[in-house]
């Protein structure tokens, strides 16, 4: 009797279905991650060569986020494990002979052909470029952008974890949540929960939310998308969830991450293996009446707990910091939120002592050291960030991808540029980047700031706390010369404490800083020969340093309501906010005009302070400028990644206990000879003259004027090649392509693969 075939056939199909389905699930427990993360890196759309064998190994967890590394600066150009300067060579000019020689290792890694461009991708990923990355390659190319690998380290490490969320549940969160810009075949789209609000009461939200729209469709019409004409856009359909608010907002707990990052692993099949293209939205696009409105945690907790003050950021900054970490190893101060601190936990008191850890001695080695807050639990007392953010709005309960402008190295938003570096480079290419910048030898051998009190909110209680503050402090001659009046105080709390009580001279003056007159010995300080005891007179020398608004919040006192900028944008404060007093920091400061945009320009040194949003600071317009940027920050940004420091920018600790330091390494110890300290009033720069010009130091003091004019000229031109609007293009372009990536589903994938 011959054989039922029907029957054999379906034995046969019902075997090959066992067996598929058993090779799915053996791929899904132990394949790329636990929540089936097949696909996460292995789309491609172009045939290059490629490893014959497929690897697959455990997931190295970046020591960026919460790492217990001390530098933590693994995936940072700038490490270096040789960095220790020679007997007799001063440390700064040992960091600035490294640093040159990262800029060579990075310089020479940027990619001679699409081949090493995809090979330097699987090397450092261990995964397939994503489809349209010969488009993203092309684009480069033809736009001048240098693709050195490690420029997109941010990118990778911001989106690490999201790798351990399943891929609905990212596209589901990201669909629901507003405000959201959105790709659907090559045309984007904004989704507001209130656009009449946005709209007509909120200029600055518009303004910002009109720049990232721009920035999107820059991407599509780089991608060849629908902007373009074509009727297939060339970017994935993708959300992206926007943070309207100034200050980062995802912070999760460190364990939780790494249980996600514990569950990820790295997948490289082979190149005929993979699929090329990306999986659709229909599924979450068909969601009716669906919203993700996440409850963020504001600056008050809940009753009883919190009845005595606010929320401390800090309280949800150590959680987010391995055990094991100095913050971790360190308990929260809770009484430096109440009216009366400790007398320990006063801001002079809580400055260090010695040497800030990772530093080389004494100044910045590595800038992901220097802005990690798991680093320094000093800090949550010593900055605005941590003391009272302007605006706190944070979440902690669950992970979703949400975009920011900026982010502490604790937080989990994903990083774009900034709205206001958008229109900074719009401004540049309408108006001509050829910007003549003064000569060096014409600029002022001055260290010159202008901007609002802001970088906190500031009250009567807490602003002795606040890094503007303090900076503005210590580079006030009066308040320098009664603090060194007060080393020889009895009291230890006042002890080369300043008037504002806010910094604090070394006792032990272990920057070996010539004006300080002190040296140390087994029988303590004296003054030590050669060296001269006037601080107070050097600082005034090259210091011009003044406040242009009060930024006061404390029992109806003035506050701005209005995203103030420094002197190095073209707005201004109003008239109304200058005239209003500040009766707690007017006897310690004055305030002075704000400038010109163009004018820090005719200054050699221009500090970078945090303030309140991303481009307050004035960064990149000071990194243009052919002057130097002395630089300070918690935060991090999206071009952290492209820039050295020491090589195009002069680091600073954020404690600023650096600051003395670095200036006479520069400028040097030497006061100009026709300089006259008495005069105008004595000490007290309120009078000082801003447009003296500070010149005429002898050879013998000048400093390093030499280096500080490289540095200078680096960062202008690097700046040139690698932050403009088409870095920002690709970059945000990239980060779209990775989210799309994150929200394959993997069983789609297996059997796409299977169809192949």
């Amino acid at each position: 009797m011959p054989p039922d075939i029907s029957r054999i056939q379906s034995k046969r199909f019902f075997k090959l279905l066992i067996l598929t389905s058993f090779f799915c699930i053996i791929l899904f427990l132990y394949g790329p991650t636990t929540s089936s993360r097949r696909a996460s890196g292995v789309p491609v759309s172009i045939h290059l060569p490629t490893p014959g064998t497929t690897t697959l190994e455990p997931l190295k967890l970046e020591p960026s986020r919460g790492s217990t590394d001390p530098a933590g600066s693994a995936n940072h150009p700038e490490l270096v494990d040789d960095a220790e300067s020679a007997e007799g060579q001063h440390p700064i000019d040992r960091l600035i002979e490294v640093a040159e020689q990262q800029f060579v290792k990075l310089r020479n890694s940027h990619p001679a052909s699409l081949q090493e461009a995809a090979q330097a991708y699987r090397n450092k990923r261990n995964r397939h470029p994503p489809p349209g990355f010969d488009k993203w390659y092309n684009y480069a190319t033809s736009t001048g952008c240098l693709i050195p690998e490690s420029f997109f380290d941010s990118i990778y490490q911001d989106l690490q974890p999201f790798w351990g969320v399943p891929p609905y549940e990212l596209r589901r969160l990201a669909k629901g949540y507003m405000p959201r810009m959105g790709i659907r075949n090559g045309t984007v789209s904004v989704v507001l929960k209130e656009p009449k609000r946005v709209q007509s009461n909120d200029t600055e939200n518009t303004r910002r939310l009109d720049a990232w729209v721009e920035m999107v469709k820059g991407v599509v019409r780089a991608a060849g998308g629908q902007e373009m004409g074509e009727t297939k856009g060339g970017i994935p359909d993708v959300d992206i969830p926007i943070n309207l608010n100034t200050e980062p907002v995802l912070i999760l707990p460190f364990a939780e991450i790494q249980d996600l990052l514990s569950n990820t692993r790295k997948f490289m099949p082979r190149a005929a293996e993979v699929v090329d293209h990306y999986s659709s939205l229909e599924d979450v696009d068909t969601l009716v009446n669906h919203t993700f409105d996440p409850k963020f945690l504001g600056p008050r907790g809940p009753f009883p707990a919190y009845t005595l003050g606010p929320r401390p950021y800090w309280e949800l900054v150590r959680p987010a910091c391995p055990s094991s970490s100095a913050t971790g190893l360190n308990p929260l101060f809770h009484d430096i939120w109440l009216p009366k601190p400790l007398p320990e936990h006063s801001p002079a008191l809580m400055l260090p002592t010695d040497f800030p850890q990772g530093s080389l001695n004494g100044y910045v080695r590595y800038w992901t050291t220097a802005t990690h807050p798991c680093n320094f639990p000093h800090l949550q007392g010593l900055h605005g960030a941590f003391v009272k953010p302007r605006r706190m709005r944070a979440f902690a309960e669950k992970l979703f991808p949400l975009f920011s402008e900026a982010k502490l190295a604790v937080n989990n938003d994903i990083l774009l540029p900034s709205a206001e570096e958008w229109n900074l480079t719009l401004r540049r290419n309408k108006h001509g980047s050829n910007h003549k910048s003064l000569p060096w030898a014409q600029k002022r051998d001055k260290l010159y700031w202008r901007g609002p009190a802001s970088g906190g909110h500031s009250t009567k209680t807490n602003w002795h706390r606040l890094q503007r503050h303090r900076f503005v402090s210590m580079l006030n001659a009066s308040h320098v010369a009664k603090a060194q009046m007060a080393l020889s105080s009895n009291n230890r709390a006042s002890r080369g404490a300043g008037p504002a009580k806010n910094f604090k001279l070394s006792e032990r003056n272990i920057y070996g800083l010539q004006n300080m007159g002190l040296r140390v010995d087994g029988q303590g300080m004296e003054k030590a020969k050669g060296m001269r005891s006037g601080l107070a007179e050097w600082v005034k020398s090259w210091a011009d340093v003044k406040f242009t608004e009060w930024m006061c919040d404390d029992e109806g006192l003035a506050v701005s309501n209005s995203n103030s900028t420094t002197s190095l944008s073209n707005s201004t404060p109003s008239r109304a906010l200058q005239a209003r007093s500040c009766p707690y920091l007017e006897p310690f400061f004055s305030l002075a005009s704000p400038s010109a945009q163009n004018q820090f320009d005719q200054y050699k040194y221009i500090p970078i302070l945090d303030g309140d949003t991303a481009g307050e600071d004035g960064f990149l317009s000071v990194l243009r400028s052919s002057s130097v940027p002395v630089r300070a920050s918690v935060h991090k940004r999206w071009f952290d990644a492209r820039l050295i420091s020491w090589k195009h920018f002069v680091p600073m600790d954020n404690t600023f206990v650096d600051l003395y330091g670095i200036l006479e390494f520069f400028v040097g110890p030497g006061i100009p000879q026709h300089q006259n300290p008495k005069r105008e009033g004595g000490l007290d720069d309120r009078n000082a003259s801003e447009g003296s010009n500070i010149i005429g130091r002898s050879k013998t003091e000048k400093g390093h004027d030499k280096e500080a004019e490289i540095i200078a000229n680096a960062g202008k031109a690097w700046a040139g090649k690698v932050l403009r609007k088409e870095d920002m293009v690709l970059t945000l372009n990239i980060t779209g392509v990775y989210i799309s990536l994150l929200t394959i589903d993997p069983l789609i994938c297996l059997i796409t693969l299977h169809i192949r």
